[in-house]
C-alpha cells in the first residue's frame, strides 16, 4: 500500500510540472504580444538613443537578418550579434 501512495505523490507532482509549464509560455508570449514593433527606418532613426550606435549599423544589422519591422528588444539582440561578427 506504501507503494501505491509513494507513486500518486510522483504522479501528482509531474501534473502539477506540466500545469506549470503553459502558464510560463503565456507569460512569455503575453510579453511579446505587448511590445511594439518598429519599422527598420524607425529604430535606425533612434539608434542613438536606444541601441548606442549609428544609424547605418542598425539598418545595416537589420537588414543582414532580413528584417523590415520588429521589437526593440528583438532588433537589441539582432544588433548585438552583428556588432560581434568577425569581419572578412
Amino acid at each position: 500500500m506504501a507503494k501505491g501512495v509513494h507513486i500518486q505523490d510522483e504522479m501528482a507532482g509531474i501534473i502539477e510540472e506540466e500545469k506549470k509549464i503553459p502558464e510560463e509560455k503565456t507569460r512569455k508570449e503575453q510579453e511579446n504580444k505587448q511590445e511594439s514593433i518598429y519599422t527598420a527606418k524607425e529604430l535606425a532613426n533612434n539608434a542613438r538613443k536606444l541601441f548606442d550606435t549609428r544609424p547605418e549599423c542598425v539598418a545595416a544589422a537589420l537588414k543582414s537578418a532580413k528584417k523590415e519591422s520588429c521589437s526593440i528588444s528583438e532588433a537589441k539582440e539582432i544588433i548585438k550579434k552583428f556588432m560581434k561578427k568577425e569581419i572578412k
